[in-house]
């Protein structure tokens, strides 16, 4: 007999509420840079995918999500290793930004977040 697999929902770690300011989607009304954009925050309408960014990097952080990370298989350089002082989580923005700018484009690619919907 075998177990059938049931794969989760992506939308189940959707986040309800949260909090825009600017581009940036924050999770916690009490964020240090979004209380510095707006000293009232105002909940955003719908669902925010912390996967799909862009996120707050101190949310992102804060709520334990896992980080995006980019690496160069032509010069063996990686993103968190010139990023080191970049204080959050990297959203995928962050690296398709870096992709973007490294010298290496073509060969650079982008390693997702450990996504544990994927495996439950």
């Amino acid at each position: 007999m075998s177990v059938a697999t049931v794969e989760q929902p992506a939308w189940l770690e959707w986040i309800r509420p949260w909090y825009p300011a600017g581009q940036v989607g924050h999770i916690f009304a009490d964020c240090p840079d979004l209380l510095g954009q707006m000293p009232a925050p105002v909940e955003g309408a719908g669902w925010l995918d912390p996967f799909k960014g862009p996120v707050c990097g101190e949310c992102v952080k804060r709520a334990g999500i896992p980080s995006w990370q980019a690496e160069c298989d032509t010069c063996c350089a990686s993103m968190a290793e010139e990023w080191a002082d970049h204080s959050a989580p990297f959203t995928k923005a962050d690296a398709e930004l870096w992709r973007d700018e490294h010298r290496c484009q073509p060969s650079v690619r982008l390693i997702e977040p450990y996504d544990t919907r994927k495996n439950r």
